[in-house]
Order: structure tokens, then sequence, then C-alpha cells
């Protein structure tokens, strides 16, 4: 018995040195992780940062050269750009820019497709902006949370983005389907009074005050007013759609009226006026028809790939609807052809109740915005937003 316990005596004496190089290069692992746990922490802080940034920078280069093209001068363009960054954090503090940060100029295509700023270039339609945050500048360096165990207290970021106005080439696609003679309640076969439920009524006469249409109408004259004050205002054309109404049909035999599936209301033009006068001009006539939705989509491409649209410009549809399409084709293969053609289309689907799936899904193939507008008040902000934005891209 006295020799086991000297045996295991023995054994607990020669495993002991072992336990203490175990626990020694446990405490370097668990220091070297820690250490790599404080470096990702810093590293994600500085994508995030860098993220910000490059976000504020191109809201301040887009908000310039949208000046620009509202024919502001170069001086209230640059301060629109200063106004847009402080409107946006950046580390947590507001960015800051200055007139030297900011650059005025012109975007001119490169024979590798690229675009080069060239600053001072006339007339003003591209807007640069360098953004720092360093030690220099106002904004001052990133500090980091753990990096200065390491000697790094802080690093500095840039980014440089410019923003251009170009040659735009629009085509209005609007909704003039029956529907868009209903009252804004979002209730099908609901008109705005004295029509009320009386449907019969509702087919005959023409879209009246409450109705859809009115709020389009009102809407489109915000939008043609901005386009009006640009220094160069894009060509804009009109197309409007719902169904085909021929001879055999219930509507014909209530109103007389026969009526195409889609008709173009004016040619590209720069005259807003027209524009608006060939929308307003529809207030004043009976809406017959369903949806067919492509039908729109359809001659809006047409338009827009004709031979007389200018080069390199760009190519967007405005499809403005208050409804899901229940005649033609499906709108996303419409939507598919006119993103192989290089057309982006901005959706607006209009009131509550609205199935807004399709609209979701063409502006998503096509690379366009989407916007949802429940009442008349949005209707107007959502066109006003592309109003504002229709000439002005990022190029860096």
């Amino acid at each position: 018995m006295q020799q086991h316990r000297h045996a295991d005596s023995a054994r607990i004496t020669l495993g002991s040195p072992r336990r203490g190089a175990v626990i020694a290069l446990v405490a370097v692992f668990l220091v070297i992780m820690l250490v790599m746990a404080a470096f990702s922490i810093d590293a994600a802080y500085i994508q995030l940062v860098t993220t910000q940034l490059k976000a504020g920078s191109d809201a301040a280069a887009k908000a310039g050269t949208s000046a620009l093209v509202q024919g502001k001068s170069d001086s209230a363009a640059i301060q629109a750009a200063i106004d847009m960054a402080a409107l946006n954090y950046v580390a947590g503090h507001t960015l800051k820019l200055t007139t030297s940060d900011i650059t005025v100029g012109q975007s001119q295509l490169q024979t590798d497709g690229s675009w080069k700023f060239v600053a001072g270039a006339k007339p003003s339609q591209a807007m640069q902006i360098n953004a720092n945050l360093s030690g220099s500048t106002a904004n001052g360096n990133v500090g980091l949370f753990f990096a200065p165990v390491l000697g790094t207290n802080s690093v500095s970021l840039s980014n440089t983005s410019v923003a251009s106005a170009f040659a735009v080439e629009v085509c209005l696609v609007l909704d003039r389907s029956h529907s868009m003679c209903f009252d804004q309640s979002g209730t099908i076969w609901s008109y705005p009074s004295p029509i009320l439920l009386n449907w019969v009524s509702g087919i005959k006469s023409e879209p009246v005050n409450g109705s859809r249409w009115e709020s389009l109408d009102s809407a489109m004259t915000s939008f043609c007013n901005i386009l009006k004050s640009t220094n160069a205002p894009p060509r804009v054309a009109v197309v409007t759609w719902a169904s085909d109404i021929d001879k055999n049909t219930t509507e014909y035999s209530l109103t007389g009226q026969t009526s195409p599936e889609v008709t173009t209301d004016l040619a590209l033009s720069t005259d807003m006026t027209a524009v608006y006068n060939a929308v307003h001009a529809r207030s004043s006539k009976v809406m017959l028809g369903g949806t067919n939705m492509s039908a729109g989509i359809d001659r809006g491409v047409s338009i827009l790939t004709a031979s007389n649209v200018k080069p390199y410009a760009k190519k967007i549809m405005i499809l403005m609807t208050d409804g899901q399409w229940n005649e033609g084709r499906d709108p996303t293969d419409a939507a598919d052809d006119a993103a192989a053609a290089n057309i982006t289309i901005h959706c607006i689907c209009f009131l509550q109740n609205a199935d807004q799936t399709t609209t979701q899904q063409i502006a998503s193939i096509t690379g366009g915005k989407f916007y949802y507008a429940a009442n008349s008040a949005a209707l107007t902000a959502a066109f006003q937003d592309i109003a504002f934005s229709l000439p002005v891209v990022l190029t860096k």
C-alpha cells in the first residue's frame, strides 16, 4: 500500500509541469483571440464608416448636380451640396464639406465607354466631391476602439464622388382605364359625388373632381413645372393605355364610343406645356376599358428605341397605375423587353388597396424606383422626386 502511495505521488509530481505548460499555452491563445476579435471590431467599424462616407458624398454630389440642372449658379449648387452633406451622419457626426472639397465641371464620354470629369468645363453639368475624414479637416480622423492597444489611435478615410447630368428621353406611360374615374377610397365602382355608386352614369361620365385621374392631372402640373425650370428640359412623350373597347362591348352599348388599348398622346417634346396639355386633355374625355399594362409598356419601348432617340441618352419610362393588370400579356415580360433595351422604368402604384406586386417587379427588373402613393399628396411627391432626379446619375 505504501508503495502505491509513493507511485501516485510520483505521477502527480511529474504531471505538474505539463499542466503549467498547457495553462500558459491557453493564455497565449486567449490573448491572440482577443487581439483578433478587437481587430475584427475595428475593421468592421472602418468598413461601416467607409460606407457612410460614400453615401454622404454621393448624396452631396447628386444634390449639387440637381441644383445645376435646375438652373442655379455654381455657387448655389456648391452650397446645396454642402447642405446635403450636413444631413448625413458619418462616424456619429454630420459630414462637413467646404468649397475647397467641391469642383464643378462636366463629365465627358471616353472612347472606352468610361466617363472623365473635366473641372471648369462649361456649361456646368457635373460636380465632383472629395470628402475626407482626416486631421486636416473639420471632420477629423476616425477614432478606433481597440487598435490603440497596438499603437494606432485612428485612421483617415476619403471618398470621391462625381454626379453628372445627361440627356434624358422620357416616356410617361399612364393608366387611363375606367377605374381612374373612381374615387380615392380604393373601392371599385365607387365614384366621387355626385355619381357615387351609379355605375351606369359613371361609365358615361368623364373623370370628375375627386377622381383618381384628377389627382394625376394635379401631380402632372408639378412634374411639368419642375422640368420646365431646368437648364435643359428632357424630351418627354405621353402614352395612355387601358384595354381595347370595340362595338361588341357593354361600354360601347352605353356610351356609343370605342377606345383603343393604347394611344401616343404626345411624341417626344421639350415643351412641358404641351406635355401637361396632353395629359389634361384626357380629363374631358370618357375613360373606358380594363388594365392592359403591357400594352402601355410596349408602346413606351417602341418610342424610346426609335431612330430619333438621342445617342447616349438615358431612356426612362414612368409607369403610373392604380391597380393590377387584367388584360394582355404579363407586364413583367414587357419589363424584360424594356430592360433588354436599356430602359429604366420608375413605377408609381396609386391608392390604398392597390396591388403593388407587379409594379414592384417591373421596377426591380429594369433598375427603376418603386413608389407607393396612398393618396393625392403622395402621388404628387412621387412625380416631384422623379422630376428632380431624372437627369442626374453618379459616374464615380
